[in-house]
């Protein structure tokens, strides 16, 4: 257990900025232009917004259009007040997943990045030779390496998420001070954080096995090339699909390549994947990939 922390903390020691100081300074910009803008009183201006909002596991279009005065939160609140409650949820909602989207683009290019890179790195350093003469096996080390970035990152990235989202709320409560609207029931009980968040999470645990055969196989590409592991990671699906054409009219293995490279923004969009077929074939698959890497890891010698 001691090893597996130590190899965590490693990571996070190698790859802080990317790790711990990126989302650090996303939410500081994020938050300082939520101040700002609550303190700017923009000229009158015609404002539009068009987002898909769950409700009940079913997705809805929701369009907003109108001519706005005053600042973001005192616009908002009092749109919220003039609506009901169901209607309060969807606009906070938008506002809510807005924040997750920011930091959810930067998570998903900062795991595609440390996985393809992760154990070449090793190799070009030669840290894998001090690696390899301690007491942990090379199973661990890959494992260990997929654990950072599919489980602990995104835990971070969660919680500067979670920091933006209360200080939105926090914000939007006190441009209420002054006035008679309630704040809990206008603010805070609508956005429903809690479940907002146990679904956001519920989305990423979904994306790791979704995606896992893109995990597996940046893995392999990381642990095999010498140089240009971008070219090897492109290079082979293509080649695989266009394959696929020659022979094939059919295109099922490039739209099932494509569905595990491109993540799942909306829990609605799981419904019947997570016990299908398609979620076995990945989870197969992608076992096979980490399989594959932990091999080419344990007959890999520093460049």
């Amino acid at each position: 257990m001691k090893s597996l922390l130590m190899l965590t903390r490693r990571e996070f020691w190698e790859h802080r900025n990317t790790f711990v100081v990126l989302p650090a300074l996303i939410v500081a910009v994020i938050f300082s232009l939520m101040l700002l803008g609550l303190a700017y009183t923009p000229p009158s201006v015609n404002f539009s917004v068009q987002s898909n909002i769950e409700t009940n596991n079913k997705r809805e279009q929701y369009v907003y259009q109108r001519e706005i005065t005053g600042s973001w939160a005192t616009l908002l609140v009092g749109e919220l007040q003039a609506t009901d409650s169901g209607t309060r949820s969807k606009y906070l909602s938008v506002g809510l997943r807005s924040i997750d989207s920011v930091l959810s683009v930067v998570l998903w290019l900062v795991t595609l990045s440390f996985l393809l890179n992760c154990l070449l790195t090793d190799r070009r350093d030669r840290s894998i030779l001090f690696w390899k003469s301690m007491p942990v096996s090379d199973q661990s080390t890959v494992l260990m390496k997929l654990f950072t970035a599919l489980i602990a990152v995104p835990l971070v990235y969660f919680g500067g998420i979670a920091i933006l989202q209360v200080s939105w709320l926090v914000l939007l409560s006190l441009s209420t001070l002054g006035s008679k609207v309630p704040v809990w029931e206008t603010v805070w009980a609508p956005a429903q954080l809690l479940s907002h968040w146990l679904g956001y999470l519920a989305l990423v645990l979904f994306n790791i096995l979704w995606s896992l055969p893109l995990w597996g196989w940046l893995l392999v590409v990381s642990a095999y090339s010498k140089s240009v592991q971008l070219v090897w990671a492109l290079s082979v699906p293509i080649c695989v699909v266009l394959a696929e054409r020659i022979v094939s009219d059919q295109g099922n293995l490039s739209d099932w390549i494509i569905q595990r490279i491109m993540p799942t923004i909306s829990l609605a969009d799981t419904r019947g994947q997570l016990f299908s077929f398609e979620m076995l074939s990945a989870v197969l698959v992608g076992v096979g990939l980490i399989c594959l890497a932990i091999f080419l890891r344990e007959r890999a010698h520093e460049l």
